[in-house]
């Protein structure tokens, strides 16, 4: 796992979610586009179970959950407190800088039937009866109790609109640049917290922690002057 997918899942994981990484799909057939079928062994960066009464309470208030949920552009849930649905998510990481013919197939193979399917069918849904809901990024369940949702998280947000139009209309778009903006306003607001974050057992959310500590303590020794 490398430091943008760690990135991601930790973004996800304070959002409320249950975060699995490198998450195996096991042996897939797979076409995709090809004029014989591979069948090869494949696997998602992150793939992530959220229930829909998740709260999560500080200090004695409710978090907020990141914007892009419960505004406009995603509109999966609330801001705050539980969401309507259950919520699955499948996540493909592409870290690229030149974002050329390439990536763009690499995005295209990650979200291919052969391997979607069987990420539906591991979190126990049936995916004939998954629907895209109308004017979302995010499909439903013909029992309305569970959304699911492809995920593109790439570098910066300019190479979404290098994206197609299928994939741009059928997942969530997240830059790296937001999801790490997103926990570093999170230890921000709950500074006095940060102790106990650096007892994670990751490396990587400790550094994250320590630099907003330190940020912090910068900005107010300067007001202080």
């Amino acid at each position: 796992m490398n430091f943008t997918e760690e990135l991601v899942s930790w973004y996800l994981r304070f959002n409320g979610f249950f975060p699995i990484d490198n998450f195996v799909l096991h042996a897939i057939r797979c076409q995709c586009g090809k004029g014989s079928f591979d069948k090869h062994n494949a696997d998602s960066d992150v793939i992530a179970i959220r229930p829909r009464s998740v709260m999560e309470i500080i200090n004695g208030h409710p978090l907020k959950w990141a914007e892009e949920f419960g505004t406009e552009r995603w509109g999966i849930g609330a801001l705050e407190g539980p969401w309507p649905r259950n919520v699955a998510i499948l996540v493909e990481v592409k870290f690229r800088k030149v974002f050329d013919k390439d990536a763009l197939a690499a995005v295209e193979k990650s979200f291919c039937d052969c391997r979607v399917i069987p990420a539906l069918k591991r979190c126990g849904l049936n995916p004939a009866e998954m629907a895209l809901v109308p004017g979302k990024p995010f499909y439903e369940n013909k029992e309305k109790d569970w959304y699911f949702a492809k995920c593109i998280a790439l570098d910066h947000e300019d190479q979404f609109s290098k994206l197609s139009k299928s994939i741009k209309s059928e997942c969530l778009l997240l830059s790296l640049a937001e999801a790490e903006m997103f926990l570093q306003q999170r230890f921000k607001l709950h500074v006095e917290k940060i102790g106990g974050k650096l007892f994670f057992n990751d490396s990587f959310i400790q550094y994250i922690a320590w630099k907003t500590k330190v940020d912090v303590a910068e900005l107010n020794e300067a007001c202080e002057d």
